[in-house]
Order: C-alpha cells, then structure tokens, then sequence
C-alpha cells in the first residue's frame, strides 16, 4: 500500500497480540506497537489517531475493551473491531451500544481478520465521505433557491417552520402521493428522487423532489422547480453552471454513497457470517486441520490437534515446516513430498507435549490462488494413534504365543506325570494353598461364612416373647441375601454336576460365527471396563480361515468365555490392554485371553508353573482379594467351571505365564494367557 492504513491492537494476551501483528502486517497494514489496558489504548488513541482499532473485549483492570471502545468513540471518533472466543448473543448485546464496525473470532483466522478490517476501513471511508458531502450540502443549500424542510413518515412536516417553507410547492395531495417513497427512503435509508406537478391558475409548475433520510425518523426534502426544463425551453444544458444545479450534483452524490454504504454493510455482514460458519467448521471438525502458507509457516490448527498434541496453538502457529523438529512434520523432506503434488495421502507421526507417538492419516492438499500457484497447503489427518496401538499390541500378542507355543511344546506332559513332578517339588505349598483358599471361600466374604455369622448374630440379639423370638427386619434381609448367594454357589455346583454327568449338543459351526459370538462376549463384559480402567481389543479375522469349523454349544461355550474375559479383569493392571485372539493351531481353532497380571499381595504375578493345573481345581484361588464390583460368587468356582464345559466340547484349556519379549526398549514382561483349544470338525 503507498499510505497503509494505521491500526492499533489492544490485547492482554501477548502471544496473540503477536499473531495478530504479522497477519495484519502481512495483509499490508502499518501496525502500531500493541498496548494491553483500557486506559493504554485510550492515551493511544488520542495521542496516534490510528484509522482503526482491534479490540480485545475482556481487558483486565477498571476499563475493560467495551468501555475503552466507548471512550475513544466519544473524544476520537475512531471506530473500533471487536476480538472475542465467542459471537453469542449476549456479547453482541453488550457491545451494540458502542457501533462497532466488525468482530474477529479468537482463534485467529488470516482471511477472516483481512476481510473484515478491509470492509471496516472501506465503511469509515464511506462515512467519512458522507459526512463532508453533507456539510457541503448544506452550505450550497442555503445560497441556492431550492426549498427545503424536513417531514416525519407520514409526510407531516416536522415544525411549522418547515409547513411555512412548503406552503407553494408541497400539499397534502402531494404528500399523499409520495407516501410510499418516504416510508420506502426511511425503512431503507436509500435517498429516493420524487417528480410531481401542481395546477394553478396561471399554469402547471413541475417540480423535483429528493428525499434524503437523514438517519432517524425524518427525512429532508429538497424541492426543484423544473418547469422550464420541461417546457423545452433547453436551460437543462444551461444550468450545470447555476447554484441549484451544484448542489443538485452533491445530493445525488449523497444517495449514490448511501447505496454504496449499504452495499458495503451487507457484504460484510454476509462475509462475517460465512467466516464465522467456515470458522466454525474448520474448529470443530472431528479431523486434525493445519493450515500452513507457501512459505511453510504454519497459520492455524483446530482444537483436535492441540488436543491430540498437547500444544496451545500460541506454541505451533508460526512454526515452519521447512525447519527439523517441528511440531506437525518432524522430518522436512517428508513435508517436501507431501507439497511436489496436488494431493497427498499417507501415514504421518510426532511426539506430543508429553513425548508420547501419536500416528495421523493424513491428506495434503494445495490452495490455489487467480494465478493458478499454490498460496496455500491444508493438512486434513484422522488421529489413528489407538488403531495403531492396538495394532502393535497385537503383533506383539502374535509374536509372543507363537514364541510361547515353541517354548511349551517341550514341556507339554501328561497330567499325571507333570502331577507327579509339580508335587514332589511343591506339594506341601499347593496343599495349604488349595485348602487356604477353600476356607477362605466359605469362611470369609458373602456366602456360607457370612450365613454362620448373621445366625450367630440373630441368636445373639433375638428377644423371646412367649415361646417366639423376636428378630430385628434387618437382620431377617441381610440373612435373605445371604441365602440368595449360597443359592447361586449351589447352582453353579449343580451346573458343573450336570456338565460333568451329560453331554452336550454341538453343533457345526464355522469360526467367523465363533469369533462373532467371542465379540459379543466382550460387549458383554464391557460394562466392567470402567473398575480397572482396562481396554478390551480382539484381532482381525484372518479370511484364511473362513471354511473352518468347529462342534459347538453356542449357550454353555459363551459361558466360559464369560468367566475367562472377567478373570482377567479381575487381575490385570489398571489401564492395560486385554487381548483376544482367535486363530489356528495345527488341527485346532484357538481362542486365547492374554492380561498383563497386577502383582499379588503375597507376591504372585501371575500363574507360576506349579498352579497351572491347580487353577482349575474347585476352590482354589491365587489370592483371597474379594473383587465384589464384578457381581461374580468368588469362590473359586469359574475357571472350573470353564474346564468342564471345554472338556465337554473335546477340547482343552490352559492358563499359563507368557514372556513377552517383543519391545528390546524394556525388559521382559510377564503376561497371563488363558487359551482354548477346540478340535476342528
């Protein structure tokens, strides 16, 4: 620009009032250095008279932006632009009273900022002109002999000065007539051109009217007579050198700059609005959004990459892509790639604030400007960092059972034999285990033990009267729900006797329909996920495997899978991962469930070798923790119930510590797999 217009920012918020700077220096403007108070902006004002002011609405200290705004209104004239996170309704009210000529949205959008100090300059022009045509009017008015005088809506004259000063050229007849044009002028504050005659006896007068609205509720007329023009009597030529013909020029100027204005106000309230909508929409967009200039300066990004980084948008806009260990594309030449076309897809990944990897999918894409060149480059990318995860955790789940399954193909022995070694190695520990346990289970807790306790207490508390006793209500319900769990333990006993004394009927089924059952399982007990923080994953079907079958109880195998995924909830550490995965082994399908295992109270991470078997021995528990959140019997009771309905479907079950060895970065993890073998029909 030869003379750029001077703005004044006012912003409590350094790292904005920066950003704001370069993009209006960017867009041309001569930017004065930011001032941060009410008080500042106002001494600046007065003291610079800059053509326009970018206002921040919540100033600290005893002026805030509304009233600063105000003031320099008042003693400056300087119009002012609002800055605000938010253009809601209450904030439009609040500042109503102070005109302002525009608001920008925080964040800060470059093509939103430019357009509206644009069309508010263009509109300060616009008034500014006005206003001298208007003085320049009204001196050319008074030497001329037009008359003038003022009229309300309804074509009554303001004050009798004006009635005396109508009393030849405006009648009632008159006013009636251009009834519609002043309601028209006034309504749209347009100035509006008005062609009647008045018969008299010495003739027929023709006159011009111009009615100006004069902003509020009265417009002026500005009444002509033209009868000679009319007459033919060729003076029109002649008068562009008279006074009338001067002022007529500037009053025509005047209605040609009242429909430019209007113009101007609605394109930049349609302008607001779409950006307020882009804006809108590029903020709350589900999808990762940067914006970055061709020079590869980053100037936006949505709340869903500060949220997925963990960076305040002060912190990445303005960072450059070209530069190594930038915050979006570490690596530039990867960036370099991704602009050598029109469009780009591909996977991208970064270190958040935390220094944690997240991955994006991400697409590319160039803006172009008149020319055809590339202004500017939109990355659009879909967080997929827990896709990935998952992902690896399964690889790493993939890698580790096929390690295990080498490891465990040496050791796999019969029952009896390894019955035989575990117990001459350890009998006595597995012995006060199983019986620890077994106490435990009808000693302590809901069930047997807390029955014996509450019929003590009862005894002990009971009133006789009579021959009768009388027992307190409370007592009477707690001693009902008591019985209600012994009655769930006997059902589970009387399940595992039928189990045991029947068979089942199986039925063909393929292993999609399995691992669409193993999915519902999960939905399932996912309404316990909440209690440990724990996050259920299962592997993708391999299509490989789409023609195989297995023989299936689709009522008692769900079952089992149950208490497996909520054994494993019970036990693993808070925020892990628990695994499914269905897959082929040899002649048989596997189902395995994989945790990472909290480490006991008594030291216990997860199945040593010696419990292997044990686990699925009635009663027996690895720990005496009471898990009462997962509304399950706690006697130890559910992985043998397990056993019984695998065994009945001419499989196996096994439950086993796995070493994960996948990540070199760390040491070796200790998981639990609980794995199901079903021979393939």
């Amino acid at each position: 620009m030869a003379n750029p217009k001077k703005i004044l920012i006012v912003e409590n918020d350094a790292p904005s009032a920066v950003h704001l700077s370069q993009i209006l220096k960017t867009c041309g403007y001569m930017v004065f250095d930011p001032v941060e108070s009410g008080a500042a902006a106002v001494k600046t004002a007065f003291d610079l008279s800059p053509d326009l002011i970018l206002m921040d609405i919540n100033l600290e200290g005893d002026i805030d932006g509304i009233t600063a705004a105000l003031m320099i209104k008042e003693r400056c004239g300087i119009p002012c632009i609002y800055s605000t996170v938010s253009m809601d309704d209450a904030t439009i009210k609040k500042t109503r009273g102070t005109a302002p000529y525009g608001y920008i949205l925080k964040p800060y959008d470059k093509n939103m900022i430019c357009a509206t100090v644009d069309m508010a300059l263009n509109r300060s022009n616009l008034e500014r002109r006005l206003q001298d045509i208007e003085v320049r009017t009204g001196a050319d008015l008074t030497s001329q002999p037009d008359t003038v005088f003022y009229i309300d809506r309804d074509g009554g004259f303001g004050d009798e000065s004006g009635r005396t000063a109508a009393r030849h050229v405006w009648t009632k007849k008159t006013a009636a007539r251009a009834e519609t044009l002043i309601r028209g002028a006034l309504e749209k504050q347009i100035a509006s051109t008005f062609h009647y005659a008045l018969v008299r006896r010495a003739g027929t007068s023709y006159y011009e009217a111009q009615i100006v609205p004069d902003g509020g509720e009265r417009a002026r007329v500005i009444v002509r007579d033209v009868t000679l023009m009319k007459m033919g009597e060729g003076r029109r030529l002649n008068r562009s050198h008279e006074p009338g013909v001067r002022a007529n020029s500037p009053t025509r100027e005047l209605a040609a700059l009242h429909e430019d204005l209007e113009r101007e106000i609605s394109l930049r309230r349609d302008l607001e609005q779409n950006c307020k909508v882009f804006g809108h929409a590029l903020e709350q967009n589900p999808h990762l959004i940067v914006i970055v200039s061709k020079a590869g300066i980053v100037e936006y990004v949505n709340a869903a990459f500060t949220d997925i980084s963990g960076y305040d948008k002060s912190r990445v806009i303005g960072t450059n892509m070209n530069r190594h260990g930038n915050l979006i594309v570490t690596d530039p030449e990867i960036w370099k790639t991704m602009i050598n076309t029109d469009q780009w897809n591909g996977e991208l990944h970064s270190l958040n604030r935390n220094g944690d990897i997240y991955f994006m999918l991400a697409t590319t894409s160039s803006v172009r400007d008149d020319m055809g060149e590339a202004s500017h480059y939109i990355i659009t990318a879909e967080n997929i960092t827990e896709e990935k995860q998952e992902k690896m955790i399964m690889d790493e789940v993939r890698q580790t059972l096929d390690r295990s399954g080498r490891e465990f193909q040496n050791r796999d022995m019969d029952w009896k034999e390894w019955q035989e070694r575990m117990m001459e190695r350890n009998i006595s520990r597995i012995d006060k285990s199983l019986f620890k346990h077994i106490y435990n289970s009808f000693s302590r807790g809901a069930g047997f033990g807390t029955l014996i306790s509450h019929i003590d207490l009862m005894l002990s508390s009971a009133e006789q009267a009579g021959g009768r006793y009388i027992v307190d209500s409370g007592m009477i319900d707690m001693i009902q729900s008591t019985v209600n769990i012994i009655k769930d333990a006997l059902k589970t006993f009387t399940s595992i006797n039928w189990i045991i004394n029947n068979d089942f009927d199986l039925q063909k089924t393929s292993l999609i329909e399995l691992y669409e059952i193993a999915k519902v399982v999960v939905t399932t007990v996912s309404e316990y996920r909440s209690i440990g923080n724990n996050r259920i994953i299962m592997n993708e079907f391999n299509p490989r495997f789409k023609d195989s079958y297995v023989n299936l109880n689709k009522d008692y195998f769900p079952r089992a899978l149950y208490e497996i995924l909520i054994n494993a909830m019970k036990f693993s550490k808070k925020n892990s991962y628990i695994t499914v995965f269905v897959s082929i082994m040899g002649r048989n399908a596997t189902l395995s469930v994989i945790n990472d295992p909290e480490k006991s109270d008594d030291g216990i991470i997860g199945i040593p070798i010696e419990y292997e078997k044990a686990v699925f021995e009635p009663f027996f528990r690895l720990t005496g923790v009471v898990h009462d959140q997962y509304n399950t019997l706690e006697f130890g009771l559910g992985l043998t119930l397990v056993e019984k309905i695998v065994g009945k479907h001419g499989g196996d079950v096994t439950a086993r510590n796995i070493i994960d060895h996948s990540d070199a970065r760390r040491e070796s993890q200790v998981k639990v797999s609980v794995s199901i073998s079903l021979p393939l029909a």
